[in-house]
């Protein structure tokens, strides 16, 4: 059984989103700006996530736990709106990441190039994938170990 719930963004939080606004066809952030989605998510109430995902639109796709292991699914607008929003109960936390984790991941893929991020999740093996883009463009997908954020694996088009 799946229950809604709902909940507000304070006022600065939605303000604060506003800054992620881009155009239609850009399906990606920069680095900098993921920081401020996982702000906004952070408000909402998530503690620990399992993808973040950035859209065509600009809005922003969390999947993760709430504080007391509630799971959900949010999506925020561009602008740091809640458009939708699922949760499924408690759940048992597996393969999943502190917003530190997200952070530590992405800057390690920053280091391989990456500057605009379309992805963050993790997987069954606890290794979390970065999908994004580099400077000139390029399609990067960078694999960090969780916990040692040690590179597993880059994949880059030439």
């Amino acid at each position: 059984m799946k229950k809604s719930i709902r909940r507000v963004l304070p006022l600065a939080g939605v303000l604060a989103m506003g800054a992620l606004s881009m155009p239609m066809a850009q399906a990606d952030i920069s680095v900098e700006d993921l920081h401020g989605v996982l702000e906004r998510s952070a408000e909402y109430g998530f503690t620990y996530y399992k993808d973040i995902e950035i859209d065509d639109d600009g809005s922003a796709e969390i999947e993760g736990w709430l504080a007391g292991n509630a799971m959900a699914k949010v999506t925020f607008s561009a602008q740091g709106a809640v458009v939708e929003e699922r949760t499924r109960g408690e759940r048992e936390r597996k393969h999943s990441m502190q917003q530190s984790d997200v952070r530590a991941a992405v800057q390690a893929a920053a280091g391989e190039g990456l500057t605009r991020v379309d992805d963050v999740q993790i997987n069954r093996k606890n290794v979390i994938e970065v999908e994004g883009q580099t400077a000139d463009g390029k399609d990067i997908d960078v694999r960090v170990q969780l916990g040692s954020f040690d590179i597993v694996k880059v994949d880059k088009d030439d």
